[in-house]
């Protein structure tokens, strides 16, 4: 990977796994600091501390698709393009870091992503030379207590939710709470929303999406439907019950899915987006 540092152990020719590097940013991404961990993590651990997040911009088959990712640890961007035989770091400002979520949008061509502060910004690859980032919505936050996603809404919004965890009795990671803001990039600031008007939202692994309750009988109008990717939770427990709930913002409350089956542990669920299509 192109100035991340990331160490192959091998025997013979076997892959046995990783030694990582952390990458200390706190000065801004531009002056940031390497220091060895000193510790050895096997594929299967490596993959939970290597990426966060994966956006494509097509279907890979078309060979025109580029992935952009969030790394673990300070959350930086990369990207490859098809063919590529490494990652491009995106990289040289302090903003370009702690990115919590992203998606790309066939609409306008850009990515989509989110910063733990709750800044977003867009990168454009439609130049010939290296991705331009800019900053469309400045930070709501400086104390960080939360995790964020970034979704466009149906109607052309983009949305924030921000999920609030927690520690129960057992020793569990649980949401706690969900709560959706719609972006006023005009004004730049946030507003709460209650009424998803008719939809009904999924959060998980996956990219977020929103999907009309008219398509199905079982979806419930301003609901959530969130599925555990609590990675740090995942990766050290990975055989521990994932949470799968709705959330509703009418009644402020989450209701589980049951029974809970062990299948559903490993590897975590994920929401699969039907194809239907409803015209209100």
């Amino acid at each position: 990977m192109r100035s991340l540092n990331l160490r192959l152990a091998r025997s013979s020719k076997a892959l046995q796994g990783y030694f990582l590097h952390y990458m200390d940013v706190a000065a801004g991404c531009r002056n940031s600091q390497m220091y060895d961990l000193r510790e050895f993590y096997d594929p299967n651990e490596a993959r939970f501390l290597l990426y966060r997040r994966v956006a494509l911009s097509a279907d890979p088959s078309s060979g025109n698709c580029i992935v952009l990712i969030i790394h673990c640890f300070q959350e930086q961007l990369s990207f490859a393009r098809i063919g590529d035989a490494e990652w491009t770091w995106i990289h040289g400002e302090e903003h370009f870091c702690h990115y919590q979520d992203l998606f790309y949008d066939d609409k306008d061509s850009l990515f989509y992503a989110l910063r733990d502060t709750g800044e977003a910004h867009t990168i454009d690859f439609s130049g010939s030379s290296s991705p331009v980032v800019k900053i469309i919505f400045k930070k709501v936050v400086n104390y960080i207590d939360n995790y964020k996603y970034l979704v466009r809404a149906p109607r052309g919004d983009l949305i924030q939710v921000w999920r609030d965890d927690d520690v129960v009795d057992n020793g569990e990671w649980v949401t706690k709470k969900l709560v959706v803001y719609k972006m006023d990039l005009v004004h730049q600031k946030v507003a709460e929303v209650k009424d998803l008007q008719g939809y009904a939202l999924f959060l998980g692994f996956n990219t977020s999406f929103f999907l009309p309750v008219a398509c199905s009988p079982m979806l419930k109008a301003n609901c959530i439907y969130h599925t555990d990717d609590n990675t740090k939770y995942i990766g050290g427990d990975k055989f521990s019950r994932r949470h799968i709930v709705a959330f509703s913002l009418d009644e402020n409350v989450f209701a589980e899915f049951l029974p809970c089956d062990s299948r559903l542990n490993w590897p975590p669920p994920i929401w699969i987006r039907p194809s239907c299509e409803w015209v209100g």
